[in-house]
């Protein structure tokens, strides 16, 4: 049976400064949440409730908690929250909670649960913040592209023009007599690299085995 006569519990606080309410103010529309357990179940709801419209931001004042037991166990917490009160205009607040209990039939091993059902939690997906990061992603997949690009298109034209100077038309790198590739060029930068990504290591067949 539920209980009528909830408990209260009231804290009064002095004035308040002009920078805590204007903390206030930003976490509210932040939307931050507070976080409770009580006997190892989750409890959790939002600081206030911000009107974009009149661009105020309103506190809570006042938690309802319903418990559920079964025999000497709590087997449900359920938090609501009440009396928004607006922050600008808030010199100093009282802060209460009542607390209401009802039996349950759901045993204590059950009662997790309702936690694992998909429809206890709500999930707002955010479609401007998945758009933005998709055009932050093109933009710089768009951008990295461009830079190859002009790269590449630059260092071909220069093996084209040093291959036509030395005689080497029909393939952007000749051979010579002893099998090796002729070198077009001086290579800078990071193509410096490719010389000892492909040079054989000596004892090759020791690192091998190793």
């Amino acid at each position: 049976e539920e209980t009528q006569d909830p408990v209260f519990l009231a804290s009064t606080m002095g004035s308040l400064q002009r920078t805590t309410q204007e903390m206030l103010h930003d976490a509210i529309v932040g939307q931050y949440v507070y976080h409770f357990t009580i006997d190892e179940l989750p409890v959790w709801a939002l600081l206030g409730e911000y009107d974009g419209k009149a661009d105020k931001a309103y506190l809570y004042t006042h938690l309802d908690f319903s418990l559920a037991y079964n025999g000497f166990r709590i087997i449900e917490a359920n938090l609501t929250t009440m009396q928004p009160e607006d922050v600008d205009n808030l010199d100093s607040f009282r802060i209460s909670y009542a607390v209401r209990w009802h039996e349950t039939d759901t045993v204590f091993e059950r009662r997790g649960e309702r936690y694992n059902d998909e429809a206890f939690f709500e999930h707002k997906i955010h479609w401007f913040s998945i758009f933005n990061s998709m055009m932050m992603v093109l933009f710089l997949a768009g951008l990295v592209a461009m830079v190859m690009l002009r790269t590449l298109r630059r260092d071909i034209a220069r093996y084209q023009r040093d291959g036509a100077s030395n005689g080497l038309l029909d393939t952007e790198l000749g051979s010579s007599e002893d099998g090796h590739f002729d070198k077009i060029g001086d290579d800078s930068g990071w193509k410096q690299v490719s010389r000892d990504v492909f040079r054989t290591p000596p004892n090759m067949t020791i690192l091998g085995a190793l």
